[in-house]
Protein backbone atom coordinates (compact mmCIF):
# COMPACT_ATOMS: atom_id res chain seq x y z
CA UNK A 1 0.00 0.00 0.00
CA UNK A 2 2.83 2.37 0.70
CA UNK A 3 3.99 1.89 -2.89
CA UNK A 4 0.83 3.56 -4.17
CA UNK A 5 1.00 6.38 -1.64
CA UNK A 6 -1.76 5.09 0.65
CA UNK A 7 -1.82 6.22 4.26
CA UNK A 8 -1.00 3.10 6.29
CA UNK A 9 -0.86 4.75 9.71
CA UNK A 10 -4.18 3.29 10.89
CA UNK A 11 -3.35 -0.33 10.03
CA UNK A 12 0.19 0.07 11.39
CA UNK A 13 -1.27 1.33 14.68
CA UNK A 14 -3.70 -1.60 14.74
CA UNK A 15 -0.96 -4.18 14.12
CA UNK A 16 1.45 -2.65 16.64
CA UNK A 17 -1.23 -2.46 19.33
CA UNK A 18 -2.26 -6.04 18.67
CA UNK A 19 1.38 -7.20 18.83
CA UNK A 20 1.96 -5.36 22.10
CA UNK A 21 -1.28 -6.22 23.87
CA UNK A 22 -2.80 -9.22 22.12
CA UNK A 23 -6.11 -7.42 22.59
CA UNK A 24 -8.30 -6.95 19.52
CA UNK A 25 -10.61 -4.52 21.31
CA UNK A 26 -7.71 -2.26 22.26
CA UNK A 27 -6.30 -2.44 18.73
CA UNK A 28 -9.69 -1.55 17.22
CA UNK A 29 -10.18 1.37 19.60
CA UNK A 30 -6.68 2.83 19.51
CA UNK A 31 -6.43 2.64 15.72
CA UNK A 32 -9.92 4.03 15.15
CA UNK A 33 -10.98 1.01 13.11
CA UNK A 34 -14.29 1.62 11.29
CA UNK A 35 -17.15 -0.52 12.65
CA UNK A 36 -17.55 -2.26 9.28
CA UNK A 37 -13.93 -3.41 9.32
CA UNK A 38 -14.24 -4.47 12.94
CA UNK A 39 -17.35 -6.52 12.15
CA UNK A 40 -15.55 -8.20 9.25
CA UNK A 41 -12.53 -9.15 11.39
CA UNK A 42 -14.71 -10.40 14.24
CA UNK A 43 -16.80 -12.52 11.84
CA UNK A 44 -13.65 -13.93 10.27
CA UNK A 45 -12.18 -15.00 13.60
CA UNK A 46 -15.53 -16.32 14.81
CA UNK A 47 -15.65 -18.50 11.68
CA UNK A 48 -12.07 -19.68 12.19
CA UNK A 49 -12.78 -20.41 15.86
CA UNK A 50 -15.84 -22.48 15.02
CA UNK A 51 -13.58 -25.38 13.95
CA UNK A 52 -16.23 -26.28 11.38
CA UNK A 53 -14.45 -27.21 8.17
CA UNK A 54 -17.60 -26.94 6.06
CA UNK A 55 -18.28 -23.40 7.32
CA UNK A 56 -14.72 -22.26 6.70
CA UNK A 57 -14.77 -23.77 3.21
CA UNK A 58 -18.10 -22.12 2.40
CA UNK A 59 -16.96 -18.68 3.56
CA UNK A 60 -13.70 -19.03 1.65
CA UNK A 61 -15.48 -20.17 -1.52
CA UNK A 62 -18.24 -17.57 -1.52
CA UNK A 63 -15.88 -14.84 -0.41
CA UNK A 64 -13.68 -15.45 -3.43
CA UNK A 65 -16.52 -15.93 -5.91
CA UNK A 66 -16.86 -12.19 -6.62
CA UNK A 67 -13.12 -11.91 -7.19
CA UNK A 68 -13.16 -14.77 -9.68
CA UNK A 69 -16.16 -13.47 -11.60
Amino acid sequence: MKQCGADTAQIETFVETLKNTGDFNAAFTISGTPIEARNFVEFTFKTIGSNKDYLQAAVFTFGREDLIL
